[in-house]
């Protein structure tokens, strides 16, 4: 009965207020996934629904209480946080959506770059070289000197080899030019990482943590090439396959076309635990009418 209720009483400003909130809520949880952000975001989902519960029941002391934690609880994850909400709002780019900004073409830059890679895995030369995609990196970088130059293999050895002073660092590369040289990482706070790791595989993976950026790493110990992406290590057994992933970090994906049918299914299919716990919330602080409680 409250069911049917509910439904007569539901309004076409209802069904586009539910929807608004549960894209909201898909894409906040998508963009901070795999940082520290999503743990506060679940947290805050949690107190959310003891706070709906409280306020359905008619726990007004708790429902008050609630309310004067949540005026707090924001303004500390803006302090906390702001690193990451900075990051969310760079991603909403209004240029980007309507298409006003061009997309990078190929860069020629790979295949040289991918040699001198190799080259210092041959020598078992330690290297570490952040890829710069959408997201500016220098916010987490530390120290750091400019440097002007292509990635060609003899900059790179005259970086990384031992008897010189910027070996002890990351190179940054922005646009297909090396920019910086002895860049500082942010290490991965990740638990349950490979002992063999060292530093390098530590700090490659905490920059991709906290960005889009790829980074490029060589042991030192093993003489092997690794590049840290989307929170993850993938291994690069030669320069070719370097050089193919680098290419997928630099070129922008292009939209196969689907007919309306297969975009449809895929609209819902994909990611359907995410969209289901946003529509979940979208719906959560609905009153008996469709409309939010108290109004």
């Amino acid at each position: 009965m409250y069911f049917l209720t509910t439904l007569a009483n539901f309004r076409l400003q209802d069904i586009v207020d539910v929807l608004l909130l549960t894209i909201l809520a898909y894409h906040l949880f998508l963009w901070f996934r795999g940082t520290k952000a999503v743990k506060a975001l679940i947290g805050l989902l949690g107190l959310g629904i003891v706070y709906v519960v409280a306020r359905t029941w008619g726990l007004f002391l708790t429902t008050w209480a609630f309310q004067i934690l949540f005026q707090v609880v924001v303004i500390l994850l803006i302090v906390l946080f702001q690193s990451e909400i900075r990051q969310v709002l760079e991603k909403v780019n209004p240029l980007q959506v309507f298409g006003f900004q061009k997309p990078s073409s190929p860069e020629k830059w790979i295949e040289q770059f991918a040699e001198g890679i190799f080259a210092l895995a041959e020598r078992k030369i330690g290297a570490l070289v952040i890829i710069e995609r959408g997201d500016r990196v220098s916010e987490f970088l530390a120290e750091g000197q400019a440097l002007e130059g292509e990635p060609s293999p003899e900059v790179l050895m005259s970086i990384f080899q031992k008897e010189s002073p910027l070996h002890d660092g990351a190179v940054l590369i922005q646009g297909g030019r090396v920019t910086q040289v002895a860049c500082y990482l942010p290490l991965s706070s990740s638990k349950g990482l490979p002992k063999r790791w060292g530093t390098r595989h530590r700090a490659a993976l905490g920059l991709s943590e906290k960005s889009d950026a790829w980074v490029v790493v060589v042991s030192e110990e093993r003489g092997q090439v690794s590049v840290a992406r989307h929170n993850e290590m993938v291994h690069a057994d030669n320069s070719e396959r370097l050089s193919q992933i680098i290419l997928e970090a630099t070129t922008p994906v292009t939209r196969v076309k689907k007919s309306w049918l297969k975009r449809t299914l895929f609209l819902f299919s994909n990611q359907w635990q995410i969209k289901g716990g946003g529509f979940a919330y979208g719906r959560c602080p609905m009153g008996h009418t469709g409309r939010p409680a108290g109004f």
